[in-house]
């Protein structure tokens, strides 16, 4: 129907009706745009954007508009045609040309220049490293330009968001410099540097998904270390349900080669013989908890005791004063 009524050779129209405009995407093939008077040229998003009154593209947007109206007309999208500029929004946002599958990344995801820790000017001067400023990190679009029809925005975003969470929460640990260097003292420039360049890789093995199998199917592998070690130590036992942490190493493939090689290699003795797989030591405590808490429950019923406080707003909390013995006090009758 698009293709008789409007002369349009599309591959595909997307719709979203939002509560006061109408956005639409048209793929129409290259072919079909010179039939239909304009050059077919590929513009970068940002200057078809740009076409100002004077630039020598300003009549190719024009036939551009009449293009993609009578695609919409023949769809029955409305158009108002008494609204300002014909019905579209504002120029530059009313119709771009532009490659679609086009993505644009950052070179850098996470930039800090901090001093050690307990650094201070008033009794030590000016600090003679790089100039210091606080942690500034991009995630979501403005670090990654997704390309929809892949679903690459999503999945990019929430790992860059976790990525810049581990950064954050490791920005002052020297346990995380230490684990990177396989080092059991680290100075703070050797913390500076791993933390950069561990950022870097992060934002290598976002940029090209590089997720693990698991993660990527949601689920443990049943010959995996998480499911094999669980079956030794209970062949019953549930599989757990996969949830994506933060932790960089349970979630970029390469990382996790590292983590196992480790586990597998660089233990020894008693450490390796003993050793379990994290998510093996917080299934196994989690049914010890549940199975003990059913150990108090009288049958068909559910019984949960509830973990003692132990902090509240950083201060230990006293164990509760027995109450005193109420007294009855009866007033006597005037």
């Amino acid at each position: 129907k698009i293709n008789e009524g409007a002369n349009a050779d599309l591959e595909a129209l997307i719709y979203y009706k939002a509560s006061f405009h109408n956005y639409t995407i048209l793929t129409p093939k290259r072919a079909n745009l010179i039939k239909n008077g304009l050059s077919g040229k590929v513009y970068h998003h940002t200057v078809s954007r740009s076409m100002l009154d004077g630039d020598s593209r300003v009549e190719e947007k024009r036939k551009l508009k009449e293009y993609c109206k009578k695609i919409l007309d023949i769809a029955g999208i409305p158009i108002d045609e008494e609204l300002p500029n014909g019905g579209f929004v504002d120029a530059p946002n009313d119709v771009m040309a532009f490659d679609f599958a086009e993505c644009w990344n950052t070179r850098k995801s996470i930039c800090f220049n901090l001093p050690p820790p307990g650094y201070s000017v008033a009794e030590m001067g000016r600090y003679p490293g790089r100039t210091p400023h606080p942690i500034v990190a991009l995630a979501g679009d403005s670090l990654l330009e997704p390309f929809w029809p892949m679903g690459l925005g999503l999945k990019r975003g929430w790992h860059a968001v976790f990525d810049t969470c581990w950064a954050i929460d490791n920005i002052f640990n020297p346990a995380a410099s230490q684990k990177i260097l396989k080092k059991d003292e680290v100075n703070w420039d050797e913390h500076y540097e791993a933390m950069s360049e561990q950022i870097t890789k992060n934002l290598e093995y976002c940029k090209r998904l590089m997720v693990t199998d698991e993660l990527a199917k949601g689920a443990y592998a049943e010959k995996g270390p998480v499911m094999l070690q669980l079956k030794k130590k209970d062949k019953d036992i549930e599989t757990p349900l996969y949830l994506v942490e933060i932790d960089p190493w349970s979630r970029y493939k390469e990382l996790e080669k590292e983590f196992a090689d480790h586990a597998k290699y660089g233990l020894k003795g008693e450490d390796k013989d003993n050793w379990l797989h994290p998510i093996v030591v917080k299934t196994l405590a989690k049914k010890k908890f549940y199975d003990d808490i059913r150990k108090k429950a009288k049958k068909d019923e559910f019984f949960h005791e509830g973990k003692k406080l132990l902090e509240l707003d950083g201060k230990e909390v006293e164990a509760p004063k027995p109450k005193a013995a109420a007294m009855a006090v009866a007033a006597a009758p005037v």
